[in-house]
This record gives C-alpha cells, sequence and structure tokens, in this order.
C-alpha cells in the first residue's frame, strides 16, 4: 500500500453499497478477497460495480484512510469513524447469522430459483418432480 499521490482516470461516488466474501480470489497469503459491491444511485439507471480487495490489504487501506481523516477532521473524526465501524459491524454479524440460520433450516430451498418459485423451478440439479 502507498499514499496516493495521482489523481484516478475516473471517480465513482458510491452511495450505497454491499459486501461479502469471495472464496475464488485468494491473496498469496491464502486469505479470500472481500467482495464490494457499489451503487451510485444518483441517476437512473443506478450504476454499479464490483471490487475485489484482498482482505489482507484492507487493513492498511482502511488504517490509510483513518490516517487521511485524523489529518483532516482531527482525532474525534477518525474515532467517531471507528466507533460507527463498529456498530456497523455488529448490526452485520446480526443480520448474516440470522441469514445463514435460515439458509440451513431443514425447509430452506435448494437454489435461487427453488426460493423464488417456491419449488416449482430449480437451476440446481433437482428436478421439479423432487421434494424442494
Amino acid at each position: 500500500m502507498h499514499i496516493s499521490r495521482n489523481e484516478p482516470s475516473g471517480y465513482f461516488l458510491a452511495t450505497n453499497g454491499g459486501i461479502g466474501m469471495n472464496f475464488a480470489h485468494r491473496c498469496a497469503h491464502g486469505s479470500p478477497a472481500l467482495s464490494l459491491h457499489l451503487y451510485d444511485e444518483r441517476d437512473f439507471p443506478p450504476k454499479d460495480i464490483a471490487i475485489l480487495l484482498y482482505s489482507c490489504l484492507a487493513p492498511q487501506l482502511f488504517g490509510a484512510a483513518l490516517a487521511h481523516m485524523e489529518l483532516a477532521g482531527g482525532p474525534e473524526t477518525a474515532d467517531e469513524f471507528v466507533r460507527e465501524m463498529f456498530e456497523a459491524r455488529d448490526r452485520a454479524r446480526e443480520a448474516l447469522s440470522a441469514h445463514l440460520a435460515e439458509r440451513r433450516a431443514p425447509d430452506a430451498p435448494c437454489c435461487e430459483a427453488g426460493a423464488r418459485t417456491r419449488g416449482r423451478e430449480h437451476t440446481c440439479s433437482r428436478s421439479t418432480d423432487s421434494p424442494s
């Protein structure tokens, strides 16, 4: 990671987003990538972009972002960011835990199509004659 001194070739202003893990793309240490799905909803249709970020690089980038925030707005600005980050982590952990528990339930659908059609259609190997 280095301090960026150059202007980027373009900007994407993220007004909303989501995050997940991408286990298909791993760093040299074997850690999975973070998959950031960012949206710019200022126009219609909204623009979106997916960015894969090695999870071992994320602390360096966020640490550098904190340094910038602290120097620009004072230590309180960086401290507030960290507090909000941990609050968001706690909310996300609860939501993700509930989602994973629902997916592991015995009557959980086997695939996205099965969930949307209540078992009438499947994108997995099950046929429509199989119980979902």
